[in-house]
Parts: structure tokens; sequence; C-alpha cells
């Protein structure tokens, strides 16, 4: 016999006795008869309890902070200097050029960054130089903080000379 057929001949057996437990019930008996018949048959599965899973999220990539390049002018004469502050947004990166000065682009100055308090600008130890000229440069990284871009006489500028300059700063 087969195993489609054994499943048929147990089928018919389970059938002739769930009637004949029946017919020997009483009709108040008919709730025990479905508790019976409920068992012998299969069940679907009951839905599992608590909280519904979420769909996980996908995490954002973070954005990279945009370079800002700050061209500051000015000029000044002997004895004197250009100041000008600017916010670093993130940590990061930090430059300084002295990308252009006249009329004698041969001239020694004093070049730095330093941090501005609102009214002062205090240079940063290493962060300066009293020999800066033309292509001067000075990098480093920073915090967010208020900073400065200064520019000085050394007592090299002439009399009745006005220095020109553009100080170059990149930051975040």
């Amino acid at each position: 016999m087969t195993i489609v057929g054994r499943r048929c001949v147990a089928r018919a057996l389970l059938a002739v006795a769930i009637a004949s437990l029946a017919s020997a019930c009483s009709k108040s008996d008919s709730s025990a008869l479905a508790a019976v018949a409920s068992q012998a048959s299969p069940t679907a599965p009951s839905s599992p309890t608590g909280t519904t899973p979420t769909t996980p999220t996908t995490p954002t990539t973070p954005t990279t902070p945009t370079t800002t390049v700050e061209p500051f002018t000015g000029s000044f004469t002997q004895n004197g200097y250009g100041i000008h502050p600017f916010t670093q947004a993130v940590r990061g990166p930090l430059t300084m050029t002295l990308t252009a000065i006249g009329p004698d682009d041969t001239l020694i100055v004093g070049a730095g960054i330093g941090s501005w308090d609102g009214t002062k600008c205090t240079l940063i130890s290493g962060a300066y130089s009293d020999a800066a000229k033309l292509g001067w440069s000075v990098t480093g990284t920073a915090g967010v903080a208020n900073f400065c871009a200064a520019i000085y006489d050394v007592g090299n500028v002439p009399p009745d000379t006005t220095v020109t300059y553009t100080i170059t700063v990149e930051h975040l």
C-alpha cells in the first residue's frame, strides 16, 4: 500500500471514530465532542504578540564641511597693522597665506593667526612669523572658535609708505 493510500485509510478511520463518538454522546455532550474534534484537527498557528518590528533606517551619510576661502585685503603704514576676524565653524584645517603685498613685494612683515575676542587679536604661539614675506603661509588644525588673520609692520615699512596686502584664509 502506498503512502497516499495509508493516509486515506487513516482519514477514513478517524472519520468513523468521530461519527461513532458523536452518535454515542448525548446532545449535552456536544461541547465535549467539539473540543475533541478541534483537538483532532490541526489549527493555524497564532500570531506572535509584542511590538511590531520596525524597518531599520538607513544611516545618513555625514556631510563633508565646505571649505571657505576668504581673501582679506587692506593697507597699513609704518608701525601699522591689519586685522581680519573670521569664524571656524567646525573642527578642521585652517590655512593663512600672504598672497599679495605692495608696493614692494619683497617687504618683510609680521603675519599670523590669532584668537579674536571681539575687540582684540591675540596671536597664537607657533601660528605667526615676524619674518613673513610674499607666499608665507601657516597651516594647522583648529577647533570651532573665533579667529583673526593679522599682518603688521615689524620695522621695515619706510615712512610715508602705504603697504597694501591680500591675506587668503582657508577654513571650515
